[in-house]
Formats: C-alpha cells, structure tokens, sequence
C-alpha cells in the first residue's frame, strides 16, 4: 500500500512541478489546505470546525500574498497568524507549541516554494534538488538504519531512528547534490554537495521535530489520508524545514539575483 500510495502520488507532484506557473502555485495551494487541516484536527480541541476555516484562510492567504511576489508581507503574515490563532485557541503548553510552531512552519514552507518556484529560469532546478535531497537522504537513511543498526540517535523521541540511519542519510544528499552538480554548471560543486549535506541534517531534525510532535498528541500517524504513509505531514515534515533552510539561504546571499539563484549557483 506504501509503494502504491507513493507510485500515485509522485508523478502527479512531478508533472505539476515541471509544468511550473499556476499549476504548481494550485499544487501548492492545495498541500497548505491539507496541511492546515490536518494540524488543527491533532491539536485543537474546541471549535475544530471555526479553527479549520481560519487555519486554512491563513494558508491559502499567505501562499496568495507569496505567488504575487509579497514574500516578507507573507511572512510577516505567517507569524502574526501563529500569535493570534493560537491565542484564540485556548490552548496550553506542548499543544500550544505545536500549533504555533506548525502554524510557522507550514505557512513559511509555502512561501518558499512558491518564491523559489517563482524563477523561470532556475526554479524547477532548485525545487527538483530539494526533492532529490530529501528523498534521498531518507531513503539512504531508511535502508542503513536498517541493515546496519546500532546506537539509537534520539531513543526518547524516536526509538527507531539510529546514528547509521541518520550518516546514511548525509551520505544520499551528497550524492544527490553531486548529481546536480554533473547535470548543472553552479561554479562550486563542494559548496552545493556541502548545502546538501546542511539539508540533510536539516531534514532529519524536522523528522524528529514530527515525532516529538506526535508523541506529545499520542498518535501514531498525523492522518490517514495517505495509505501506507499516514498523513500529510508525516511525508512533508522534512520537505517542509528543508524549503526553508534552502529560501533563508537564497534570501541571505542576496547579489540581486532571484532566491533560486542564489541558492544553487556559488
């Protein structure tokens, strides 16, 4: 079912990413629905239904204010929401931490790949390197930390996931960042294989933020909308501080260029 539910749902990702202009800004739009959906059905535990309409009106307002090229006002946006919805809210401690942090993280993610998709000329580039990145370095670390074992990274957060897992994880973004460099002239190949690696070590600690997340809520899974894989943000978890960490880094090197750009070419 995981290898069915995968088999469906990528292609589509795929095309709708290659095709680029409203097609992936819809695609886009659509994940921050279902992201939204999804985080306030874990956490919020009194008028769910006032709360999924407000939530999702922040998502698809911030994704909006991003594609027609606000992206500090989309983020500016984002945070004033994650206060007041919160607030609103009603709730306390680890429950209030996630809804906030969630509510940060996903509206930040949507601006971000809406911004580093927005460049006509390097933005599939840069949006088929996150994915290679993170799919890789999952993958890589799904497979050592199976066949190799040993000591366990973080037992108290996730007791499955071990230091094997977590170097195989290192070593299958470096190669999907070596990749790119043969396909890709970005003048400093070590600089993008080291990006690489900062965005695999960033993946795995969205990963970890997840399962603290969902051992807090004590549920297995965030949702059942994915057979096989849970829910929305089970899959995205890494994808969504990955696109992040690679806008902030787009946004940091400035040089008058686009965020993609700057991301990719040193």
């Amino acid at each position: 079912m995981r290898l069915l539910s995968a088999a469906a749902v990528i292609p589509i990702v795929l095309l709708l990413t290659v095709l680029g202009g409203i097609w992936f800004q819809l695609l886009v739009l659509g994940l921050a629905a279902l992201l939204a959906i999804e985080l306030v059905d874990n956490v919020v535990e009194e008028r769910v239904g006032v709360f999924r309409v407000l939530t999702v009106c922040l998502f698809l307002g911030n994704g909006t204010l991003a594609i027609f090229g606000g992206l500090e006002a989309a983020l500016v946006v984002g945070v004033a929401g994650a206060i007041i919805l919160t607030g609103l809210s009603g709730l306390k401690n680890a429950k209030a931490v996630i809804f906030s942090v969630g509510i940060l993280l996903g509206n930040s993610a949507v601006a971000g790949f809406v911004a580093l998709r927005s460049d006509m000329e390097f933005g599939l580039i840069a949006i088929l390197w996150l994915f290679g990145v993170v799919w890789s370095a999952d993958t890589m670390a799904y497979f050592s930390g199976r066949l190799i074992g040993g000591p366990k990274l973080a037992p108290k957060i996730s007791p499955n996931k071990t230091w094997a897992g977590f170097l195989g994880g290192i070593a299958g973004a470096a190669f999907a960042g070596f990749v790119l460099t043969r396909l890709v002239d970005v003048g400093s190949d070590l600089a993008l294989i080291g990006l690489s690696v900062g965005a695999a070590i960033v993946a795995q600690g969205g990963d970890l933020q997840e399962s603290w997340a969902k051992r807090q809520l004590g549920v297995k899974d965030s949702g059942r909308l994915l057979p096989g894989h849970g829910g929305i943000w089970d899959r995205v978890d890494a994808l969504i501080v990955v696109v992040i960490f690679a806008a902030v880094i787009g946004i940091i090197r400035g040089k008058n260029q686009s965020i993609a750009y700057n991301l990719l070419f040193w």
